[in-house]
């Protein structure tokens, strides 16, 4: 565990140190603005950050029975393969959830990155790789759907994809009578509820960057707002207010998000261009907004309210 762990921490070293460079590639190969690039390897810092931090206490062995005659113990031991097949609008943030703790907990990596961010797929190998870590425990596998098809047909035993939902039930259809185990993160059309506590101004701030950070190219991006019958004017107002004094508010001209790849999926299930930043999505004023009970999480990206949802 500690010669993996020095393993990550000089990968993260040389992220941080060659943030500009892999910034640069990521913008030429996904279209987002290099600002946004930027943040999304200083993100992924923070990530490295957690699972180093978290990783001997997740898998410490357990010990649940003792009586002195018999030990019943919990003990963790590495899944052994991983095949992990990444996105492209999150390339180093997506991807490193499943690779750098895999890795810590001592798997072999079959990583294909999006045929989209494939370029930010080599890097991390680069990376890695310099850092400590054996060419032949992350092994990048470059290509299209046909070379994410084959890694998840081997079944191997722990396959990892991230992307569209059409995709992830072709998946299932095909490892689920294999029994492995297999995570999914699909896309989905996320609602946000706006309580008639919440204050308007904040509100249609966050869920308007929630809306449209990255184009609306964003596993958790507002797709749906909901707002409560007594704010929803004050809402709208703040909401279109806050999109057209954006920097960035600008209706999109003949070229989409890459002038390479014209027609770019999202994670979501449907190929479609990116999120225009003027087209606000769309807002319904609802009766009686609902009240999450006092155990729930906020989502995960958005500060709507002063109920639980914050």
């Amino acid at each position: 565990m500690a010669e993996r762990g020095a393993c990550i921490a000089r990968f993260a070293a040389l992220v941080k140190v060659q943030i500009e460079p892999l910034a640069r590639v990521m913008t030429r190969e996904t279209g987002k603005p290099i600002q946004m690039s930027r943040n999304e390897l200083k993100g992924f810092l923070g990530r490295i950050d957690f699972f180093l931090a978290q990783v001997e206490s997740c898998v410490k062995t357990e010990t649940v029975f003792d009586d002195g005659g018999m030990t019943e113990r919990i003990e963790h031991t590495p899944l052994g393969l991983v095949a992990n097949i990444s996105a492209w609008n999150y390339p180093w943030f997506v991807g490193g959830n499943v690779f750098v703790p895999a890795l810590l907990t001592g798997n072999v990596v079959l990583y294909k990155p999006s045929e989209f961010a494939a370029q930010s797929g080599l890097e991390m190998a680069r990376l890695l790789h310099e850092a400590g870590v054996p060419s032949d425990m992350f092994i990048p596998l470059v290509g299209g759907g046909s070379v994410g098809a084959a890694l998840m047909e081997r079944g191997h035993r722990w396959p990892v994809f991230t992307s569209s939902y059409a995709t992830g039930v072709r998946i299932a259809r095909i490892l689920g009578p294999r029994m492995v185990k297999l995570q999914l993160e699909l896309g989905g059309k996320d609602p946000s509820y706006v309580c008639d506590d919440a204050n308007p101004v904040t509100a249609a701030g966050s869920l308007a960057d929630g809306a449209m950070y990255n184009t609306g190219q964003s596993c958790c991006s507002v797709e749906r707002i909901y707002v409560h019958a007594r704010i929803y004017d004050e809402f709208v107002a703040h909401f279109v207010a806050t999109v057209k004094a954006s920097k960035l508010a600008t209706r999109w001209q003949t070229t989409p998000t890459s002038a390479h790849h014209p027609r770019r999926s999202s994670t979501c299930s449907t190929p479609r261009w990116p999120t225009p930043w003027l087209k606000a999505p769309r807002c319904c004023a609802v009766a009686s907004a609902w009240s999450a009970p006092a155990t729930a999480t906020s989502p995960r990206c958005f500060a709507t309210s002063t109920t639980p949802w914050n």
